[in-house]
């Protein structure tokens, strides 16, 4: 699989579950670091797995054929503010609301990664 840019990942948005399978997923750190992520098994990942990558509970946030899942507490619990994840988050849903942003580390997958 290609691991991709935030950029190449943006792109993908709108392709078919089908289609999502050559697609990597990966943690966006608020630092601005990328990590690769996978599930344990190879195909799919388990809620501690997510759970373990964003650091607590899980929101998830739908878009189109991808997820991206936050930190259900992360803005309660101070963490810091994630602009690629934010940049991704205000591109999809066409906004530029102030109040619409993402903290913390945040997993980026396809939709059918999720168990």
């Amino acid at each position: 699989m290609k691991t991709l840019s935030v950029d190449e990942f943006i792109k993908t948005l709108e392709l078919t579950p089908k289609d999502m399978v050559s697609v990597d997923s990966f943690v966006l750190k608020p630092d601005g670091s990328i990590e690769s992520f996978k599930p344990k098994d190879g195909t799919a990942f388990t809620l501690e797995e997510v759970q373990n990558a964003v650091g607590g509970y899980v929101q998830p946030i739908y878009m189109g054929s991808s997820l991206m899942l936050v930190n259900e507490d992360g803005l309660e619990i101070g963490l810091p503010y994630n602009s690629q994840a934010t940049k991704i988050y205000t591109k999809y849903f066409k906004t530029n609301n102030k109040e619409n942003f993402i903290v913390g580390d945040v997993l980026l997958c396809p939709s059918n990664m999720l168990k």
